[in-house]
């Protein structure tokens, strides 16, 4: 019953979305070379140092100031152009393999340059996948993240098993091959610009459902989704750091990969149990509470194991780590934003990473005793700032909370079957409508020669929608153009409808002058007037 639930929904965004697969072998691609560094059976993973905390922090600055332009520029990607993106993939690409000394052993100062480097372009490619996902509504793009969990726990396990030279060079080509499938993806996406049949409803659910305007609520939802970032990450390192004294290039560091790779692997699974059964404003929330389970749990396994046993607590420690990015890289759908969305991801982005900085610079500096007490704090103040976020939160009501891109309401539910009757009833008349009215419950039980109960009226969006669809179909245009005479018969502006679709003006404009022509008009005043006569 829970498979062929989750098979059904995994199944549907599929058939929402051209590439889906193509889209989480991306991600899971790139998620694999942020963790590059982290893989045990075919390099010793580090000792920390304040040598190690560098590219971390050089990431927070880097995810700050792209924060800051985010919101200046709303319509700003750093991905819209293939060179960028490759030009990302490839100083990644280029810092891993200098790092992985295959050909030579470079001196200490390159190696810095390296790491700093590598940070930097770890956060950008994953800004660019964020970029190229957020149109999307929440539920979709968390399935996509769901799946590339999945994924990057079979690479990390299949690695596990090459050769030491042969998998360091994979590695290093692996940001070019995510690059690939994000362009590749991108391509896909052009074919939700050719001419569509079918009703609003379907097109209409590819656009993303996220909150524009802070509200009440916002303070509780950042100290919720993200004021314990920085925590976990701390704490996740503490427990990592665990095991790197036990490297020895054989049996154990194979189990280390093996269990890291399982661990991600369930991460993935278990998402997507919770999205088929656990998902909404409120449920989200929970996730959290499982964080600090697992947190806390791993805690004590690896505590009273020495760190020795790694397999015990390595999974468990993944499963936490994998759910906490799961929520960084949700972090656009969870928490509002007054300019764009985007700067919400880069600021998630960059808590991540200013923790795992700060873990590394401790785990260097700090005595055993210190550092365990340190992390026991941070887990508890995580748990305080989500009993905090929780009770500021718990009074919105949850029409409020509606916009956090869960896509599951039972209202756009009704008001596409009431789009769909009124759409039959207009291109095959009235009778039709009755069909479908004596198929209702309540048109069953009437008694005989009680008036039939009258459809409610459909509001004037709902006119506006239908009359649109019907315009759309009549006139032949594309997917992205029906798109756009949606926003524009609501009266947006050019901007305005780049910000919403996460596009470019010019793109736009584009699109706009192929509606104009299509319909044979000149102006938008023109185009409301056929829209409301409709």
């Amino acid at each position: 019953m829970a498979a062929s639930t989750v098979r059904g929904i995994v199944r549907k965004v599929g058939e929402d979305i051209p590439g889906t697969a193509i889209a989480a072998m991306g991600v899971a691609l790139a998620i694999y070379a942020f963790e590059a560094n982290r893989m045990a059976s075919f390099q010793n993973v580090p000792s920390p140092s304040v040598m190690n905390s560098v590219s971390q922090f050089a990431s927070v600055a880097v995810l700050v100031a792209l924060a800051l332009c985010y919101r200046a520029r709303p319509s700003l990607r750093i991905h819209r152009h293939p060179l960028a993106g490759f030009a990302i993939a490839g100083l990644l690409s280029g810092s891993l393999l200098l790092m992985s000394e295959i050909t030579f052993s470079p001196p200490s100062q390159i190696c810095l340059i390296a790491m700093v480097l590598s940070g930097m372009a770890k956060s950008l490619l994953s800004l660019c996948w964020v970029e190229a996902l957020i149109p999307f509504r929440g539920r979709q793009y968390a399935v996509i993240l769901a799946l590339a969990l999945a994924m990057t726990g079979g690479l990390n396990c299949f690695s596990a098993f090459i050769k030491q030279d042969a998998v360091m060079v994979l590695v290093a080509m692996i940001p070019l091959f995510s690059a690939a499938c994000l362009y590749w993806f991108k391509d896909k996406q052009d074919s939700f610009d050719a001419p569509m049949g079918g009703s609003l409803g379907s097109n209409g659910s590819r656009r993303r459902n996220a909150l524009k305007e802070p509200g009440p609520y916002s303070r509780g939802l950042v100290l919720i989704f993200l004021a314990p970032l920085p925590l976990y990450t701390f704490s996740f390192g503490f427990i990592h750091y665990a095991w790197v004294p036990f490297q020895d290039g054989g049996g154990t560091s194979l189990v280390i990969q093996m269990a890291a790779g399982l661990g991600t692997a369930l991460a993935g699974a278990f998402l997507l149990l919770l999205i088929s059964y656990f998902w909404g404003p409120k449920k989200l929330e929970l996730y959290n509470m499982f964080i600090l389970f697992l947190l806390g749990v791993t805690l004590y396994v690896s505590t009273m194991f020495s760190g020795m046993m790694p397999g015990l607590y390595i999974v468990p420690l993944n499963v936490a780590q994998k759910t906490a990015l799961f929520l960084v890289f949700l972090a656009p759908f969870l928490v509002p934003a007054q300019r764009s969305s985007l700067a919400v991801a880069a600021i998630a982005s960059a808590l991540y990473s200013f923790g795992r900085g700060v873990t590394i610079l401790a785990a260097g500096q700090l005595a055993q005793s210190a550092y365990s007490a340190a992390v026991l704090g941070a887990i508890l103040l995580a748990g305080a700032a989500l009993v905090t976020g929780m009770i500021l939160n718990g009074n919105v009501p949850h029409d409020e909370m509606a916009g956090l891109g869960a896509g599951t309401g039972s209202d756009d539910g009704t008001r596409a079957a009431r789009l769909s009757r009124a759409a039959i009833s207009g291109a095959i008349g009235t009778p039709a409508n009755q069909v479908l009215q004596g198929s209702a419950p309540a048109e069953t039980h009437r008694a005989p020669g009680e008036p039939a109960a009258e459809e409610p009226p459909l509001s004037e969006e709902e006119r506006v929608a239908l009359s649109c669809d019907t315009i759309a179909r009549s006139h032949g245009l594309t997917g992205r153009e029906r798109e756009i005479l949606q926003l524009l018969a609501r009266g947006m502006t050019a901007g305005a409808i780049a910000e919403e679709l996460t596009v470019s003006t010019s793109t736009v404009k584009t699109h706009m002058r192929n509606v104009y022509a299509k319909l044979d008009i000149h102006t938008q005043n023109e185009l409301l007037i056929m829209v409301h006569r409709g």
